[in-house]
């Protein structure tokens, strides 16, 4: 993988995930050539080629620490943009209908709770202020708690793009009528979902989101 720039960073921060912690973008080469691409953290990109499931399995094996720490800056992208989920990601199983990205806005309820898993403590959706960017993705408390009791890898439950085991879970504690769209997750990045998903429309405000602990399956939240 490679690191964007800061500029193309700050630009896809400010856009929707395509799902909880990565986006799928259109990159612009120097030469005006286009390539599919998925990012990580807004920050580490990856072109799409070949078999996809292979092309994740060898990408995604790999500690992200170690990757985000040697990936080396490109100059070589001059652009970016979201796309729209390709193909390739979908299983036969795959449903507009359901994807929270698809439903209306409604609203958070008093005292309800949301959790993100993610593979990096510092994630880029989170601001300074520890509140969420727009267009972030979480989860439920309840269908987290769910997956962590009943031993479910979050990766598989919530389509994270990792074969490795999800790190950091983030609480989140809105208040009350904040902009939410509520869904199901869709199979994608070779996992199947099912899990419930929130997209948080117009983020969270400050002093929302704090770190549960470092993660493992098995861990209460």
């Amino acid at each position: 993988m490679q690191k964007l720039s800061e500029s193309l960073s700050e630009k896809l921060i400010r856009l929707p995930e395509t799902g909880m912690g990565y986006q799928i973008v259109d990159a612009t080469y120097r030469d005006y050539r286009h390539r599919d691409a998925i990012v990580l953290n807004g920050s580490l990109i990856e072109p799409i080629v070949g078999d996809v499931k292979q092309m994740m399995k060898s990408l995604f094996s790999e500690d992200i620490d170690y990757i985000a720490k040697s990936a080396n800056y490109t100059s070589d992208i001059i652009d970016i943009n979201l796309r729209s989920l390709p193909m390739m990601f979908k299983s036969a199983q795959f449903s507009e209908d359901f994807a929270a990205e698809n439903a209306s806005t409604s609203n958070s309820l008093e005292d309800e709770l949301f959790i993100r898993f993610s593979a990096f403590l510092q994630d880029k959706r989170i601001t300074k202020d520890k509140g969420l960017v727009s267009g972030t993705f979480a989860t439920t408390f309840e269908d987290a708690e769910y997956c962590l009791d009943n031993y479910i890898n979050p990766i598989a439950r919530y389509a994270l793009p990792s074969t490795k085991a999800v790190k950091y879970a983030f609480r989140i504690e809105p208040p009350v009528k904040t902009d939410l769209k509520r869904g199901i997750v869709q199979p994608a990045n070779d996992q199947p979902g099912g899990g419930k998903e929130v997209i948080f429309v117009k983020g969270s405000p400050a002093n929302t989101v704090t770190k549960v602990q470092d993660l493992t399956v098995s861990a209460k939240l």
